[in-house]
């Protein structure tokens, strides 16, 4: 992994987000400067403040390391103004986009809008910062497992981290395909704008691994909102938000 100088984190007031930003700001001497969807930087911060302040493992303290930002990430520059989005895009070192709208019976149509764009208009965003500072961001991507869903279907019998993502090999459901298209459009920036590209896959992210804690916005919130039944008896699943940092600190090859 390269030195981190600031890194823009999306996804930050969800369950592996949340986590995510934890970690950072624990394990490394990253300024961590979260977006989120609030209605001031007052608001954006408590926001942040809220999810980190939930979570088992207490909070180091973070001077001003921390951040907090509020955007809209599906608008052109964010919806910020010009000189904001240009400062905002000459100050960091690396993307880590872990928003996503989960829901896995809408159709693509749906989630596009919250799923897809968001991930070009941070490409939009890395480019920029490219073109002001001649150094490009790398960008970290959190997909899923499920591109793969309809692999088999596609021809494919085997995936591994060096099989392609296709709309083919992701199936018809909505959320896949939401993130088999993100995919592609950063597939597409690395290769024709050589914009450094790491993707995970985790497959069933479930809570806090001694607790079962998870977000208050978290999918599996109705099942694992109480720690004792949800705190899993064997390390079956194949990420979870405590092991976050393994997996992120340990990048797949690049897309």
């Amino acid at each position: 992994m390269t030195a981190l100088g600031q890194v823009l984190l999306t996804g930050a007031t969800g369950s592996l987000g949340g986590q995510l930003c934890r970690e950072l700001l624990a394990r490394t001497p990253a300024t961590v400067q979260c977006l989120v969807r609030a209605a001031d930087p007052d608001h954006a911060r408590r926001r942040i403040l809220d999810r980190l302040g939930s979570l088992d493992d207490p909070l180091p303290a973070t001077g001003r390391r921390l951040t907090a930002a509020p955007v809209d990430l599906a608008a052109p520059l964010l919806g910020l103004d010009r000189d904001t989005y240009d400062a905002l895009a000459q100050s960091i070192t690396a993307i880590v986009h872990c928003a996503a709208e989960v829901d896995l019976a809408a159709d693509y149509g749906r989630l596009a809008p919250a799923n897809v764009t968001p991930t070009r208009q941070l490409v939009s965003l890395a480019r920029r910062r490219t073109e002001l500072t001649g150094r490009a961001p790398h960008f970290h991507y959190v997909s899923t497992l499920g591109v793969f869903l309809d692999a088999r279907r596609a021809g494919t019998e085997e995936v591994d981290e060096g099989t392609e993502v296709s709309e083919r090999t992701s199936g018809q459901l909505g959320y896949p395909r939401s993130k088999a298209v993100s995919e592609l459009a950063l597939r597409a920036a690395a290769e024709t704008d050589g914009l450094p590209v790491s993707v995970y896959r985790p497959a069933f992210v479930t809570g806090h691994s001694r607790t079962g804690r998870t977000s208050s916005a978290d999918l599996l919130t109705p099942c694992c909102g109480r720690p004792s039944p949800c705190a899993p008896r064997r390390r079956r699943t194949s990420s979870c938000p405590r092991n976050a940092w393994t997996w992120w600190h340990e990048p797949s090859p690049r897309c």
